[in-house]
């Protein structure tokens, strides 16, 4: 059997990054903590220390306490920066030096060097490895070594009329010595932990991986397939965040499924649009079917509207419905090799599966079910496959479709956009509130009889490009959908970055006449 692959050292580094704030915060907090705990000590040893030192070390662990405190607030509000972690490594150093000064011009020399502040050190020093940086683990060693000798030769020495050979310099250059090995053993301790993680993430690697895609979470799960982020990352270091999709083990074996899966996967990759979900991969590995897709930084359109509980903004919906669009014109005049038309109908257009990135981006996905002229049907004799509620009545009845039926789907989906409410059972589509302008383009799309329909995506574009500029899709529209994106990311409940719906069967049905009789 083949070793696992070995991870790029840069993924677990940028986990590292990513989670260095948390990790500071804990820091602050924690340093915080004991300054306030070491407030109550020092309070407790008020008669043996003495009433100045006592208020001089109060002072100095209010400060310290004060300042964590803040660090923490920051970090909690997002203005962490990695100099911060520098920052507070130098004030944790100085903060025992501080102390032995104090100790040592009010209590003498002696005291100072056999305080308990100076086993704090140690732990100081440790801090390094808690930031989980080799580098940082030494420096602190070296600078707490650096400290406490000049503290001792400047401060403390010049002030001891009679050195005992446990104070004396060799005694503290000892000292100071075991203080640059402690940093060294934190920082090997560190690096061994982060080659630990290293080689856990291979072994994970071993068992998650497709080929050279390294899997991280899942994004959402629906009838046959479920959907995962992972990484594209072949030798050399190079990578790419991809979506990938794989069947479910259950559907291994099923041959329908197996069919329809590879029918994406064939359809997706001959597409290359910039509204279009691109099928960059396919394949098998230890008996699991994947593709790899484009990968969408934001969340489909059907969360989106359930997040926001309300209809999009007029421009950002129509904005969405002008892209798709582009997407379906794109589609429906697709040609073989040869130059013969494919008629390729995507027969499942709906929220769900329309995607959209945080920068505004609209991208059509899942062509599960789409049909091609260049291919036998997969649709059984009397048996309707797509989503109920966007279906146009010549899909729903199982009758022959072309372009516009997933034109008729797009009007549905429109309407959801701009009413905030999902199709009506009965198809009676409530148009009122609806703005003038685009109630007439509505109509048009949801017409029960393909032949009065709006035919083509580019005429519906040039429909959207005429509105009034409080309607139209364009210059504002993607920046008002990008702002709705970014509000509805404030939730408190997350949703899934993608989501893929269960495909519904269901048994044809007669189609209804009218825009108010169908659902």
């Amino acid at each position: 059997m083949a070793s696992p692959a070995p991870v790029p050292l840069a993924a677990l580094r940028a986990y590292l990054d990513r989670t260095a704030p948390s990790r500071e915060a804990l820091l602050a907090r924690l340093f915080a903590l004991t300054s306030c705990a070491s407030c109550a000590c020092v309070i407790a040893l008020w008669e043996t220390l003495g009433a100045k030192l006592t208020q001089q070390l109060l002072v100095l662990l209010g400060l310290v306490s004060s300042y964590y405190l803040a660090i923490w607030v920051l970090i909690r509000r997002g203005k962490y920066a990695r100099s911060m972690s520098w920052f507070n490594l130098m004030v944790e150093v100085g903060f025992v030096p501080a102390v032995v000064v104090l100790e040592t011009m009010e209590r003498g020399p002696v005291w100072a060097l056999t305080s308990p502040p100076i086993v704090f050190y140690c732990g100081i020093i440790g801090t390094g490895g808690l930031r989980a940086s080799r580098k940082m683990a030494l420096i602190a060693g070296a600078l707490a070594a650096a400290a406490y000798l000049t503290v001792y030769f400047a401060v403390v020495l010049p002030r001891m009329t009679d050195v005992q050979p446990p104070l004396t310099p060799p005694y503290l250059l000892l000292r100071a010595f075991f203080l640059v090995a402690v940093g060294a053993i934190t920082a090997t301790v560190a690096h061994v932990i982060i080659k630990s993680g290293e080689e856990a993430l291979a072994t994970v690697r071993a068992r998650d991986v497709f080929g050279k895609y390294f899997v991280h979470e899942r994004l959402g799960a629906g009838g046959m397939a479920e959907v995962f982020r992972a990484t594209y990352s072949p030798e050399g270091g190079f990578e790419k965040v991809v979506a990938l999709k794989r069947l479910l083990p259950e559907y291994r074996d099923d041959a329908a499924f197996l069919h329809m899966f590879r029918e994406e996967a064939r359809v997706g990759a001959s597409l290359s649009h910039p509204n279009v979900v691109q099928v960059l991969d396919v394949g098998r590995y230890a008996g699991d079917y994947f593709m790899a897709l484009d990968f969408v930084d934001g969340p489909p359109l059907s969360i989106l509207l359930k997040r926001l509980k309300a209809p999009l903004p007029v421009r950002a919906a129509t904005y969405v419905a002008a892209e798709v669009a582009s997407a379906l014109e794109y589609i429906h005049g697709r040609r073989s090799p040869s130059g013969e038309p494919l008629h390729l109908v995507h027969r499942d257009v709906n929220a769900p599966n329309i995607l959209l990135s945080k920068m505004g981006e609209v991208k059509l996905a899942d062509f599960g079910i789409a049909r091609a002229a260049d291919r036998p049907s997969l649709t059984e004799a009397g048996v309707v496959k797509g989503k109920t509620g966007y279906m146009s009545p010549e899909q729903a009845c199982g009758e022959p479709i072309d372009g516009r039926s997933d034109l008729y789907s797009l009007g549905v989906t429109l309407y959801e956009m701009l009413s905030g409410r999902r199709a009506p059972a009965e198809a009676k589509f409530d148009l009122c509130g609806i703005e003038q302008g685009l109630c007439a383009v509505l109509s048009g799309l949801l017409q029960p009889e393909p032949s009065q329909r709006t035919a083509t995506g580019a005429v519906l574009r040039e429909q959207l490009a005429r509105l009034p500029p409080e309607l139209a899709p364009i210059p504002h529209g993607q920046e008002e959908l990008k702002a709705a994106i970014a509000r509805a990311s404030e939730e408190p409940s997350p949703a899934p970055l993608a989501e893929i719906d269960t495909m519904r069967t269901t048994p044809a049905r007669p189609a209804a006449r009218s825009v108010d009789e169908r659902a």
